[in-house]
Formats: C-alpha cells, structure tokens, sequence
C-alpha cells in the first residue's frame, strides 16, 4: 500500500475513534441524567408517602401514553391528504395521583394536528 493511502486509511480509523468516543461520552452523559432524574422521582414520591419501587411505578405510568392517529381526509379541491392527529391516551385517576405527588399536570401535551403532502 502506497504511504498516501495508508494516511488515509489511518485519519478514517482516528476519525471512527473519535466519533465512537463521542458517541460513548453521550451515552454516559444520558445515562447518568437518566439515573439522578429517576433519584429524584423516587425521592419526591418517598417524601409524599409513596415507597413503591421504580418498576411499578413505571407499569403503572406506562399506559399514559402520547398516540399519533393518521387519517386521510380529501380538502376543498378533493385532493386527498395524509393527516395525523397526536393525542394523550386516557388519564387514570393512579396516573393522576403519582403525577399530583410529583407537582406535575396529567395532561403534558395539547392535541396536536398537522398534515403532509
């Protein structure tokens, strides 16, 4: 192999490092932020009465989701359109009580609609 061809090869490989490095300090850094965010729910629900452990919590919360709902509906020159609609699921009244010992709303999100061509 030629000497500019083995530079090449060897600035890609330094370049892979680095972006892989990059990718590993971000990895880190959310992970960590994940951790203490998941600390202080645990703490805050502690401190209103709530010792229950992050994995029921997390089943419990898991069916208040936010849904996209795509429907197409024809416009006023009867083009046909790609519509989406992003929703929340139903609030139940545990969803409520976790999310009013932790001072946040139950509805996080408005509806949202919106459309593409």
């Amino acid at each position: 192999m030629e000497k500019h061809a083995q530079n090449a090869s060897r600035q890609i490989f330094k370049k892979q490092a680095r972006e892989i490095s990059d990718t590993v300090d971000t990895h880190m850094f959310i992970s960590v932020l994940a951790y203490h965010i998941l600390h202080i729910i645990e703490y805050r629900l502690r401190q209103k009465g709530d010792h229950r452990k992050w994995r029921t919590i997390q089943n419990v919360l898991k069916t208040h989701e936010r849904l996209t709902i795509a429907y197409k509906s024809k416009d006023e020159n009867g083009n046909i359109r790609q519509q989406y609609m992003r929703v929340n699921s139903k609030l139940e009244p545990e969803h409520l009580a976790i999310y009013r010992m932790l001072n946040l709303s139950g509805i996080p999100l408005p509806r949202k609609k919106f459309s593409r061509n």
